[in-house]
């Protein structure tokens, strides 16, 4: 259990949000509690499981107008 709650905290990479971390605590105890034991699947269970005003925000897109580093472009 403390793998994957390790794991799942980094994939979330919460600035130490006490809501956040009970949250996930709280999904990879009761998926181990129905008898998960596999840290990979608990994390992945606990990460879906998590309401949507805790689950990761889509990445930033660049502000409009930047260009993008040499020898990519957007297409």
């Amino acid at each position: 259990m403390g793998v994957a709650f390790e794991i799942a905290l980094a994939t979330l990479r919460p600035p130490d949000s006490d809501p956040l971390r009970e949250a996930a605590a709280w999904k990879i105890i009761e998926f181990a509690k129905a008898g998960e034991r596999d840290p990979e699947r608990l994390c992945d269970g606990a990460l879906k499981d998590l309401p949507p005003a805790v689950s990761v925000p889509p990445l930033a897109l660049p502000p409009a107008g930047s260009q993008l580093p040499h020898g990519e472009n957007s297409s």
